[in-house]
């Protein structure tokens, strides 16, 4: 999975937070999201982790967790 999310980076995410309300209203997606925990929520498994671009671009590879 690619996906774009908060980042790990603590000064890049206050930003994220406070573009947030902007870049919603100007492009319809949040970027304050934390992908990883919303994986693992679902119940998949992350086999594997990358973050990219300032840690705000994650490439996860996820396979279903036990049910």
């Amino acid at each position: 999975m690619l996906e774009h999310g908060i980042s790990s980076n603590a000064v890049v995410a206050t930003v994220q937070r406070m573009l947030d309300p902007l870049l919603f209203r100007a492009i319809g997606c949040h970027h304050t999201r934390n992908m990883p925990d919303l994986v693992r929520q679902s119940g998949m498994l992350i086999t594997r982790a990358e973050s990219h671009l300032l840690k705000s671009v994650h490439l996860l590879w996820a396979k279903p967790g036990r049910q």
